[in-house]
């Protein structure tokens, strides 16, 4: 991988020295962009913390490209809003290993019986036990 971008950073160096023939206007824009952001551009390979990619997020966001056009159907903005915060706790609930169901019969059992602490109730602070999907 690393020699992959000495070649890409020797190449940027090429195409900006002006050595080789004139690029248009989308390639100058590349060659800008890399050479403003190229460090950035690989920071994954120093952090762990960091992907080389978006997966895990467009495989989050992929059930609501279905409901684009529904928010015409919400009535109102409140209920764009609650279809919204839904979506936020099945994701959740999802990307945690807890069960959606279980994870909902004990939150609403709880707020009926007067508890308004939010920060308790997470998912994974509700008390249920997760890969229970």
């Amino acid at each position: 991988m690393t020699e992959i971008i000495i070649g890409m950073r020797s190449l940027l160096d090429l195409m900006k020295s002006g050595n080789v023939p004139r690029q248009g206007s989308l390639m100058g824009k590349a060659v800008n962009y890399l050479d403003h952001f190229g460090n950035q551009a690989f920071l994954y390979r120093k952090d762990g913390e960091y992907t080389i990619d978006n997966s895990l997020t467009e495989r989050c966001v992929r059930p609501l490209a279905n409901e684009r056009k529904n928010p015409l159907f919400f009535g109102s903005n409140k209920m764009a809003r609650v279809s919204a915060a839904y979506h936020s706790i099945v994701s959740t609930c999802k990307l945690q290993g807890y069960s959606i169901l279980e994870y909902l019969k004990k939150f609403f059992a709880k707020m009926v019986a007067g508890n308004r602490d939010y920060g308790k109730l997470m998912p994974s602070t509700i008390g249920i036990s997760a890969n229970k999907l």
